[in-house]
């Protein structure tokens, strides 16, 4: 869409709505910091429709995290945008449909420098022919802060809950990164979102992806690059809820979700993962029912960034241990309903290998329902062995929460652990079961 809107229109001159949120959007960006920002033309096409050609945006940004300084140059760059029935009020503002034709490009480079040493990283992601229908956007004001350098942009946050997208949609989206040697270049190909509303998205879609990704097996200017490739079909999730994160992370106020969902469901087809040394391959993968626990103690996590910006985070032990406990505990309350993976297949230099199915049933990092093998065939070059197995089964098998590994740790290094610190990290199972194994050689 076109962005978060705001403040007070800042072209009352013109009727049309489409080239007063154009003006607006371009005033905004610049109240924001933005440091170049220009269109080479507007026009108006009908009473609230306008087209812009040739909009350039940047971003000129320097600041500190920690020890270290980051350097951020942002350009985004849109050779056109088509505004069709464009409606201002109080709330905000609305529009029938956007295009973005073409190709719109936002780049990022920059670098971190830390101990006098500077690492750079660069990044092009390239949107193709874009189309989004059914838009409202808030207004929004965001007060300069400096004592509150992450959590002044809370408002933008809670817009996001008042969006509404009745669908958005693009051709394609490429996306270029390089890092210190490394590069990766990702191609995504009919992507659809749907029913965008209350923090929700009804439905995400990707027809095929690819991702290329090379990096040095060692130091040096003649390093060895490996190159891994993955491609994946039609992916799809559905039901994206925002809201049980922004309560553990206390954006907003406990009570605000509808429920624990955060996705319904998801899927993806066709999934394939090759280097010069092997292949993967995955036909389905799916699951459903992932769940945030809401009922955890919630982390302010825009305090901790302003902390982490302003050089602020608590360096005592006993600070940094509760605040890790407490995003363990978060960690603790993600859990799967279930989700399987079938017809997995290897080839590699060292042998090869199919697997009909692997199912889970009530997965966390709390633990597992149930979980099942089944159809295992491996064949090992090497000293030609072959493994068969028909199944395997688990059953309840509980792990222990992720803060008691804190207690160990802190344990093992004050001296000794005792038993029962012991016993607090040891998983328990309910029951096991094979069935059909099969090795010969």
């Amino acid at each position: 869409s076109l962005a978060i809107l705001a403040g007070p229109l800042t072209a009352p001159a013109h009727a049309n709505d489409a080239v007063k949120a154009l003006d607006s959007f371009l005033e905004t960006a610049k109240a924001w910091g933005a440091s170049s920002g220009e269109y080479g033309e507007v026009n108006e096409t009908a009473p609230n429709d306008a087209v812009m050609r040739d909009g350039k945006l940047g971003w000129d940004l320097a600041f500190k995290l920690g020890d270290a300084d980051i350097d951020l140059d942002i350009r985004l760059e849109a050779p056109e945008v088509r505004l069709y029935g464009a409606k201002i009020d109080d709330k905000g503002y609305s529009f029938d449909k956007i295009e973005y034709p073409g190709a719109m490009t936002v780049s990022l480079s920059g670098g971190v420098t830390e101990d006098g040493k500077r690492k750079s990283f660069n990044a092009v992601l390239t949107q193709y022919d874009a189309v989004t229908t059914g838009i409202f956007q808030p207004r929004l004001e965001l007060a300069e802060d400096a004592e509150h350098p992450v959590s002044r942009f809370k408002p933008m946050l809670l817009a996001f809950l008042d969006m509404r997208i009745d669908e958005s949609s693009a051709r394609l989206i490429e996306m270029q990164v390089e890092n210190q040697g490394s590069t990766q270049n990702d191609r995504y190909e009919g992507i659809t979102y749907k029913g965008l509303a209350n923090g929700r998205i009804e439905e995400q879609r990707i027809e095929k992806m690819t991702s290329v990704q090379s990096f040095p097996l060692s130091d040096g200017a003649d390093a060895e690059q490996l190159e891994i490739k993955q491609e994946t079909g039609a992916y799809v999730v559905k039901g994206t809820d925002i809201r049980p994160l922004y309560e553990v992370l206390k954006i907003v106020p406990a009570g605000t979700a509808a429920n624990d969902t955060i996705i319904e469901s998801l899927s993806s087809e066709d999934m394939k993962i090759s280097a010069k040394f092997g292949q993967f391959t995955v036909a389905s993968t799916t699951a459903s029912g992932i769940t945030l626990d809401t009922d955890v103690e919630p982390v302010d996590a825009l305090a901790i960034g302003d902390q982490a910006m302003l050089g602020t985070l608590p360096k005592d032990e006993a600070s940094l241990v509760d605040l890790g406990r407490k995003a363990l505990d978060i960690l603790d309350g993600f859990t799967v309903a279930s989700m399987a993976m079938d017809t997995i297949a290897v080839t590699s230099d060292f042998g090869n290998g199919t697997i009909d199915r692997i199912a889970v049933n009530d997965a966390s990092y709390r633990g597992l329902g149930h979980g099942e093998l089944t159809g295992v065939d491996v064949a090992v070059k090497e000293d030609n062995t072959t493994v068969k197995l028909d199944s395997f089964t688990l059953d309840g098998l509980t792990l222990p929460p992720l803060a008691n590994y804190i207690d160990i740790a802190l344990a093992t290094k004050t001296g000794k652990p005792n038993i029962q610190e012991i016993l607090a990290v040891v998983p328990m199972l309910s029951g096991m079961e094979m069935k059909g194994l099969d090795v010969a050689s």
